[in-house]
């Protein structure tokens, strides 16, 4: 049991952000009031940054037909404008991670001269802090991706280790000491990072675990109950295993389970192998269509968690617009759908397009292509995700237009100068 009024399972910032809409709602007498108005600055803002990346193209030297090719693409891209209009951490993340590509691919493409404006370092700092605070994965994408822009940067070296230093200062650091310390809030638990190896450990206990050791099997006891996660377990989701973490496990419990983990995966890889494709292999395949949100907003409620009051939360919608929705995922599943399956599915965003576009950079070698360390790794961090569904492979459907001009690109840009828009 949590005896805490919040808990930090997801990022904090976005339950920050999700309340301040409740509370606007409640004060204008609605909640739906506060939800409408924040799903519409951000659909506001979505269309700004995707807006921005189809223009940042000409600077990659694409011909103006693709640009504009590009720009069509991006206006009927029906996911764009559900999850956009969805409280939904991964529709909070997504432009700010697309701003924060924008900025990395112009300090690398100039060799750091991008960021000696103030304003231009100031932006860069920003989206890189948002970035870490709106997805709990986003520090392991952007401060390995900073740390590999400092040599690429090397003139403006300075600037580029503040570009690192500031968001690691705020959102590593200053941000997490000042929630724990001015809030009831409870960390969001081991199980987070420790879920996909719950799952790997399910999948030899689950087709063989006659032949884990007792001893083994003593340590796993102690971090999940062996007996109920095998009547639990799901082999294309990890949330079943996961949620049975023992919470009073100690850190000597979990150090001993990682080194039984290893262990295993040691003497079972095929069955970690396995593991992960079914959870996660949709996600770099084109085989699973994208799913569209059906209803907006009720993504929000586990985040809203110490908001309600006596009222409860209420997501429920306005009759006319719940007719619009629907109208919306009839014309998207039973239409679009049909005609374009392969531009609707979810692994050719996911892994499809960042191969090519990595391929494409490769082959040019440019400094712009250094763009492809972050888009990399934020598809390499599918992996550890719970299961295949649409929203996290949402960042990398954003970063779509840029990756599209890496492959476009007939030639390598101008480098190393910053343009006069700056």
């Amino acid at each position: 049991m949590i005896d805490h009024k919040y808990i930090d399972h997801d990022p904090f910032l976005t339950t920050l952000v999700y309340g301040a809409a409740h509370d606007l709602g409640q004060a204008l007498g609605d909640q739906r009031i506060g939800y409408g108005a924040f799903v519409l600055l951000q659909t506001v803002l979505s269309a700004t940054v995707l807006a921005t990346t189809t223009c940042y193209l000409e600077r990659l030297r694409v011909p103006r037909v693709l640009r504009l090719a590009v720009a069509v693409f991006t206006c009927v891209f029906v996911p764009y404008a559900r999850y956009a209009a969805d409280m939904l951490k991964d529709s909070l993340f997504a432009p700010f991670f697309l701003a924060f590509l924008l900025c990395y691919c112009e300090a690398a493409r100039t060799r750091g001269e991008f960021l000696r404006r103030p304003r231009n370092l100031v932006a860069t700092i920003a989206f890189s802090t948002l970035s870490i605070l709106t997805k709990k994965v986003g520090i392991y994408v952007v401060v390995p991706s900073l740390l590999v822009l400092l040599p690429l940067c090397r003139p403006a070296w300075g600037r580029a280790l503040v570009a690192l230093a500031v968001p690691v200062a705020l959102g590593v650091v200053a941000f997490p000491a000042l929630s724990y310390a001015c809030f009831d809030l409870a960390p969001g638990g081991r199980q987070e990072s420790l879920g996909f190896t719950m799952q790997q450990v399910a999948t030899v206990l689950k087709y063989d675990g006659d032949s884990v050791s007792q001893e083994d099997k003593e340590v796993i006891e102690r971090i999940m109950p062996i007996g109920q996660v095998l009547k639990v377990y799901d082999p294309t989701f990890i949330d079943p295993t996961k949620n049975l973490y023992e919470w009073d496990a100690s850190s000597e419990d979990v150090r001993a389970y990682l080194k039984a983990w290893v262990r295993l995966g040691l003497t079972h890889p095929w069955h970690y192998i396995q593991s992960t494709v079914k959870v996660a292999g949709s996600l770099f395949i084109p085989s699973t269509p994208i799913q569209i949100p059906v209803t907006s907003c009720e993504e929000a409620v586990p985040a809203l968690d110490g908001y309600e009051g006596d009222t409860g939360i209420d997501t429920t919608q306005p009759y006319a617009l719940k007719q619009l929705n629907d109208a919306a995922s009839g014309y998207y599943y039973n239409t679009l759908l049909q005609l374009v399956p392969q531009a609707l599915k979810i692994g050719t965003y996911g892994g499809l397009l960042p191969l090519l576009a990595l391929f494409a950079a490769l082959y040019r070698r440019n400094r712009s292509g250094a763009v492809m360390v972050p888009i990399a790794l934020a598809s390499l961090s599918m992996l550890v995700c719970p299961g295949a569904i649409t929203r996290y492979a949402l960042p990398l459907m954003y970063a779509t237009p840029l990756m599209l001009g890496l492959i476009l690109s007939p030639q390598a840009p101008a480098e190393g100068v910053s343009s006069k828009r700056g």
